[in-house]
């Protein structure tokens, strides 16, 4: 008999977490996830919990994002920062590809004014 699964165990898989993995230099390869259990006491939970809070994260991405930063030899404090600049240069791109859309569509409207001024000018 095969068992089912335990939706305890298998709800963290459901979502994509942001991670260090994914946005890592040579990342060009799905990880394949598995389950591995970890021991906490209540302080260590309690402590990844109110991390988790002040991150807007979930326990499972703090651990996930501690692990990385052991494996990686960098600091949460790092990743943290890394993650906010990738925040930031998205949004400066959003916003810098908002201003050259603009750009372009004045430069087609005053190009077409101009076009039109010339045709006119001919007619007379």
């Amino acid at each position: 008999m095969s068992r089912k699964p335990n939706p305890k165990t298998t709800r963290h898989t459901r979502h994509r977490r942001k991670s260090v993995r994914q946005s890592y230099p040579g990342h060009e390869t799905e990880f394949k996830k598995s389950i591995l259990k970890v021991r906490l006491d209540a302080s260590q939970i309690a402590d990844l919990k109110r991390l988790a809070k002040e991150h807007g994260t979930t326990l499972a991405q703090e651990l996930d994002n501690a692990v990385d930063a052991y494996v990686l030899g960098v600091s949460q404090e790092e990743i943290r920062m890394l993650n906010a600049l990738v925040d930031q240069l998205k949004e400066a791109t959003t916003n810098a590809k908002k201003a050259v859309d603009e750009a372009l569509r004045k430069t087609k409207k005053t190009r077409a004014q101009s076009t039109r001024k010339q045709r006119s000018g001919q007619r007379r």
